[in-house]
């Protein structure tokens, strides 16, 4: 049993930009397939905001079509079509070491976690951190309508969602520790997503964001 803290909101790509700041950053998961295209054209893309505020970005991603793309509208960034889960086989990261490295929404698509978080591990720099974002397995969201409608909402490359206790659980495996838990909700500029997010807002409130959309974490 471990006990929740009242979590404090943020936006996603503000707190995941202003981690980067000034730092060496490897960003796990640096497209955004299948829209890539669409947010390089309305300046929504994680990683070219990473690359704004860091010293240096290294893109990596399973996504070959995306990471062409990067690479051409990016062509003084360096980027890599690599897995995840090997990290230890990636022949262009042979010796090196991270301050930070970003895995924003990747872990739910992830088979081997275990090869994923030690991969990682293993390429920190001592005192460095790691950054996750991922669905919530509490949600409201998706509590609701698997009650009101009896349908569990899954996105179709998902294959786990996790609680906070889960994910410090099997970071804990692989030597690493929650340092800091926030809380996030999706905003997309639909009706649809501002309505249920001002519906559950209440709840959000009531729980102390115990039942959000996402949860964040800082991992040393």
């Amino acid at each position: 049993m471990q006990k929740i803290p009242r979590l404090k909101m943020i936006r996603r790509d503000d707190w995941l930009v202003e981690s980067c700041r000034g730092k060496r950053v490897l960003h796990v998961g640096c497209t955004d397939y299948p829209i890539t295209t669409y947010k390089i054209e309305n300046n929504k893309l994680l990683h070219a905001r990473l690359v704004q505020v860091a010293t240096e970005v290294i893109g990596l991603d399973i996504d070959k079509e995306g990471i062409e793309t990067l690479s051409s509208l990016m062509p003084e960034q360096k980027f890599l079509v690599h897995s995840a889960e090997e990290l230890d086989q990636c022949e262009a990261l042979a010796g090196q070491k991270f301050d930070v490295i970003v895995a924003a929404d990747v872990i739910e698509h992830v088979s081997n976690i275990g090869l994923f978080l030690a991969g990682i591990r293993n390429k920190l720099n001592p005192g460095g951190q790691l950054l996750i974002t991922t669905p919530q397995a509490f949600a409201i969201k998706r509590m609701m309508a698997m009650i009101l409608m009896g349908y569990e909402y899954v996105h179709p490359d998902h294959i786990a969602y996790f609680s906070v206790s889960t994910l410090s659980r099997i970071l804990s495996r692989y030597d690493l520790k929650v340092e800091q838990i926030y809380m996030f909700q999706w905003r997309n500029p639909t009706f649809k997503n501002w309505l249920g997010n001002a519906i559950v807002m209440p709840a959000l409130w009531l729980s102390g964001g115990r039942l959000c959309d996402e949860i964040a974490l800082v991992v040393k």
